[in-house]
């Protein structure tokens, strides 16, 4: 799952859409659908995502410094090298786990 920052001033809906052009080439998708807001610690620092789904996603993906290769996945079957909070959030999205505060 692609991920950055939001710029100041800048709508999360449009952050998403401005990263994933940056990071795996996006040529179009429908309008980002908020799904959920997450809490995660690193060290002392605690950081807040928030995760949008796209449908109908286009991209021209081209390996660069930040991803070296993208896979679309069956939430049913995610990769096996999947981190947790992947496989976590995959099912939340089928509908086969609740939803979770923390990522």
């Amino acid at each position: 799952m692609p991920g950055g920052g939001v710029g100041r001033n800048e709508p999360p809906a449009e952050a998403i859409l401005r990263e994933l052009k940056e990071e795996v080439g996006l040529i179009s998708s429908d309008t980002p659908q908020f799904f959920g807001l997450y809490t995660r610690t690193s060290g002392l620092a605690t950081n807040v995502i928030a995760l949008y789904r796209l449908a109908n996603v286009e991209v021209n993906f081209r390996p660069n410094l930040e991803i070296m290769e993208i896979q679309f996945a069956d939430p049913d079957a995610p990769p096996p090298d999947a981190t947790l909070g992947t496989v976590q959030r995959l099912a939340e999205i089928a509908g086969k786990a609740p939803q979770s505060p923390y990522w």
